[in-house]
């Protein structure tokens, strides 16, 4: 606690002698001490990473909220990469679209499969510098879900959580250096099959409800063109489909099914080049 404020000293008035002097007037209420300083408002980046990067469960319950019917898990392809992985910031954004794969698919996969991406999820995490702590909690997971001693549908709320809840800018671990290129992956992940719902039902509204979030790939983008380490064919590749999704949410006019085409376009040709 700060010292409280000293009284202030009233001034004598100059007599020539003390029956001159005026009395003093009444000493002022001590003032009240100061409140507790409020707290800091939370940082950029972890306001960025919870706002600006909606989870794959969110954009799943966006899709319902907009009156589509669609189901995203039918939508996740079995398999999404097949060539070896051409840097560590292609591990990131690969990772990311796994884990919205793997939380949207959920209970309903095949266990083999669902255990299989985990193990994928699991490996990617490593690479991108996930602590040895973490990683052996992983482990004891899939070992429960093969297991089935583990809820799935827990299992994939726990890990939709940590993906969208965590700060970007601090990276995974110590070692990691690839910032919120998981968070984008799964964003693009799963804003690509929000997409494919819209193209799929035809309904132009849910288009402009689902696909207008221009500060998320700005923030992204903005994240990505700071990048001089990066892999030159994934920053591009990167960039030019984030330029696309944000090119679509900031149109003046009411998006449509063309639109979330047009996005569909875009990440389709960002996952073939990584």
């Amino acid at each position: 606690m700060n010292p409280a404020l000293l009284l202030l000293i009233p001034a004598l008035l100059t007599a020539c002698g003390e029956s001159d002097v005026a009395p003093p007037p009444p000493a002022a209420a001590p003032a009240p001490p100061p409140e507790a300083p409020a707290p800091p408002p939370p940082s950029a980046a972890v306001q960025e990473g919870r706002v600006l990067a909606p989870s794959p469960l969110e954009l799943r319950q966006a899709v319902v909220d907009a009156g589509l019917s669609a189901d995203l898990s039918a939508l996740v392809p079995a398999q999404r990469f097949e060539k070896p992985a051409d840097g560590v910031e292609v591990v990131a954004i690969r990772t990311g679209v796994r884990t919205a794969d793997a939380v949207l698919v959920g209970e309903k996969a095949d266990k083999a499969a669902f255990v299989a991406r985990l193990k994928e999820i699991r490996g990617g995490m490593a690479e991108v510098g996930l602590g040895e702590g973490l990683l052996s909690l992983f482990d004891d997971v899939i070992v429960k879900v093969e297991n089935d001693a583990a809820s799935r549908e827990d299992f994939v709320a726990e890990l939709d959580q940590v993906v969208s809840s965590m700060v970007p800018e601090d990276g995974w671990g110590p070692d990691d250096k690839t910032g919120p290129l998981v968070q984008a992956g799964a964003w693009l992940g799963g804003t690509d099959l929000v997409a494919q719902a819209v193209i799929a039902s035809g309904n132009d509204a849910a288009a402009d409800k689902l696909l207008r979030r221009p500060e998320v790939p700005a923030y992204f983008l903005d994240y990505a063109k700071r990048q001089d380490n990066a892999s030159g064919v994934a920053q591009a590749a990167l960039v030019d489909a984030l330029t696309t999704f944000r090119q679509v949410a900031e149109k003046p006019e009411p998006l449509t099914v063309k639109d979330a085409e047009t996005v569909h376009a875009a990440a389709e040709k960002l996952f073939a080049l990584l």
